[in-house]
């Protein structure tokens, strides 16, 4: 499976921002070794991801506050290629 894109509800009022890594294993135990690949911003709620295809994925999220408020985040969906296997 190849994750495509990343898209993330939520709010990040007043400077504050999430932050979204991804990692890839062949196995559940090979996550624990799989470096974390950081995503770059997309536009708006989105983030493309280009990785290599595995059979088990990870993400991960750090919140980062603003002035004044912290992010928050209520849903998260990863989409994957069907025709990458």
């Amino acid at each position: 499976m190849v994750p495509v894109e990343l898209e993330w509800e939520g709010s990040t009022p007043f400077d504050s921002r999430l932050e979204f890594a991804v990692r890839g294993a062949e196995s559940r135990e090979g996550l624990r070794q799989a470096t974390w690949q950081r995503l770059a911003a997309g536009s708006g709620r989105t983030n493309r991801v280009s990785a290599a295809p595995h059979r088990w994925w990870q993400y991960r999220v750090t919140f980062m506050g603003g002035r004044a408020a912290w992010p928050t985040m209520e849903r998260v969906r990863i989409r994957f290629d069907p025709a990458a296997r």
